[in-house]
């Protein structure tokens, strides 16, 4: 994703292109719907995305190479944390015994420790690349959302002026402040449980629709940087339009929840997220 941009740099507008693919078509059509269209219109993006992928192949290595790096990362985790499960639990407990009676059933306590041990290494592997493989991936996601404006538009994406460096760097960073930034407004989500029955259910549904919003967030944040939107303006632009926001959001929320098919489908929210920024065009910018 592309960062926020430097100062004395105004936004350029998004211009819409002479005949849109009709991806991009879509969204512009879900614009003219009432909320409730849009928000099940963007439910739907996804797979829409799913569809443009398929149709371009010269896309395919940007989508492979994030997923295969994803994948490295997890299995590195596994061996880290499943693997050396016995030795990491070692260190607090040793592996009893197997004398008398309760030698055994000190032993098969610490059998069922152990896979307890090992299973949370596994959730934690998972989370561990979610987070860091995110990032890792962030300077692939960026061009495959140029890439993908391209095919949208029929016009290259505008030129940041950066080097490689400069602009993987700036990817990184952007996808650090937005996670950041969501943690932090998490944190009153989360006290709400400790409200019994009702603040739960406030902060399932709040939560969800926050997450939803972030993830809206990231995949369009890439195709918002290169317009040179301050972030702000990119919050704005999507409150602005919150029923789509919410749907593409959720929609691609409820994919990246499935366990490994989350490698895959982040290729596809940043398909779904660059058409969705595109739509957006400044007339409907606060």
């Amino acid at each position: 994703m592309t960062g926020t941009p430097g100062a004395g740099r105004p936004p350029e507008a998004i211009p819409p292109p002479a005949a849109p693919h009709p991806l991009l078509a879509h969204v512009d059509a879900l614009r003219r719907r009432g909320a409730a269209g849009r928000f099940g219109g963007a439910l739907l993006l996804p797979w829409r995305a799913v569809g443009f992928l398929a149709a371009h192949r010269r896309l395919w290595p940007l989508v492979a190479l994030p997923a295969l790096i994803n994948t490295v990362l997890f299995v590195a985790a596994l061996v880290l944390l499943v693997g050396r499960a016995d030795d990491l639990l070692a260190l607090w407990w040793a592996q009893p015994a197997a004398e008398g009676l309760l030698g055994w059933l000190a032993r098969g306590l610490w059998y069922v420790v152990w896979l307890l041990a090992a299973a949370l290494g596994v959730v934690l592997s998972y989370v561990a690349v979610l987070l860091v493989g995110g990032i890792v991936a962030s300077p692939f996601n960026d061009v495959l959302s140029e890439r993908t404006e391209h095919a949208l538009t029929g016009r290259a994406a505008p030129d940041p002026g950066e080097s490689i460096l400069g602009g993987a760097l700036r990817a990184v960073g952007s996808a650090l402040v937005i996670t950041l930034a969501y943690g932090l407004l998490m944190v009153p989500v989360l006290l709400l449980n400790l409200v019994p029955v009702a603040g739960s259910l406030a902060a399932a549904l709040i939560g969800g629709l926050l997450g939803a919003f972030f993830v809206a967030l990231e995949y369009a944040d890439s195709t918002f940087g290169r317009y040179r939107l301050p972030l702000r303006a990119r919050v704005r632009r999507l409150r602005a339009n919150a029923a789509l926001a919410l749907g593409f959001g959720l929609g691609t929320s409820l994919l990246l929840a499935v366990p490994l098919l989350n490698f895959a489908v982040i290729p596809i929210a940043v398909v779904g997220g660059t058409a969705v920024a595109l739509g957006l065009r400044p007339e409907v910018a606060a």
